[in-house]
């Protein structure tokens, strides 16, 4: 397993101008428990939070959060992601999932957890919002879990 995880600069150094770059590093495992950390940034850009990773094919895909965007990278080998572009202006925080007719659905945050189905990771078609969220409350973190062949259990954040 490789987990990818994300490493906010700090407070500023006094005398120092702030620093809005954050870094994505990774860690392996292969029991799921003991993580030994890889050597080396896996990717970095200002303002990013939420990696959500995907091997579609042969290409490795990086979803960030930059705020209410979503931006991605992608990478040949899942060590070095190279970036590419904004995938949405509107929804982020994303999880990604493969289906089992070949394609993938992507959960995000937007206005509830949204969704949006993809062939390549590149192009997008909107599902539209499947959990809308209850009056006064935000809901995101989407972490789908596939329990069998076709029954899925959606874990998420809630708050105020």
């Amino acid at each position: 397993l490789r987990l990818y995880y994300l490493v906010f600069p700090g407070p500023p150094t006094p005398g120092e101008p702030p620093t809005s770059v954050n870094k994505v590093y990774s860690a392996t495992s292969s029991d799921g428990i003991n993580f030994t950390e890889e050597q080396g940034v896996r990717f970095e850009y200002a303002q990013i939070t939420d990696p959500d990773v995907i091997r579609i094919g042969a290409t490795w895909f990086m979803y960030l959060a930059q705020g209410q965007t979503q931006i991605y990278a992608t990478s040949s080998n899942g060590l070095s992601f190279t970036y590419k572009g904004v995938t949405r202006q509107k929804g982020s925080v994303s999880k990604t999932v493969a289906l089992s007719d070949g394609k993938y659905r992507q959960f995000y945050c937007a206005d509830g957890i949204s969704s949006s189905t993809t062939s390549d990771g590149i192009n997008w078609t909107d599902e539209g919002i499947n959990l809308a969220a209850p009056a006064g409350k935000i809901i995101c973190d989407p972490s789908p879990v596939q329990l069998a062949a076709d029954s899925w259990l959606l874990i998420y954040k809630l708050a105020n």
